[in-house]
């Protein structure tokens, strides 16, 4: 075989890996995640079929008290004021 051949079969060969159907990993890809989300909920059929009334008995001026302090307390990120110096190649 001449070295135009070899590189022909070598480019076939190498697009056939990418023409594949969907791996194991893909067809399940996410499930995890969906399944961690789903054991969380306390109650499925709610979740699934939730009442459109808002929530009613709590009072909302404690309400907005309790968010304000929560926004109020969050820390925040803080900038770094150092240098940060990568020695590469030393």
């Amino acid at each position: 075989m001449n070295y135009k051949t070899i590189m022909i079969l070598a480019s076939a060969l190498s697009f056939v890996g990418c023409a594949t159907d969907s791996s194991r990993l893909e067809d399940t890809y996410g499930d995890s995640v969906r399944s961690m989300i789903y054991n969380q909920i306390a109650d499925p059929e709610t979740a699934a079929n939730p009442d459109p009334d808002p929530v009613l008995g709590y009072d909302g001026s404690k309400a907005e008290n309790v968010l304000d302090t929560h926004n109020k307390n969050v820390t925040k990120a803080e900038q770094t004021t150092k240098d940060i110096n990568l020695d590469i190649g030393k």
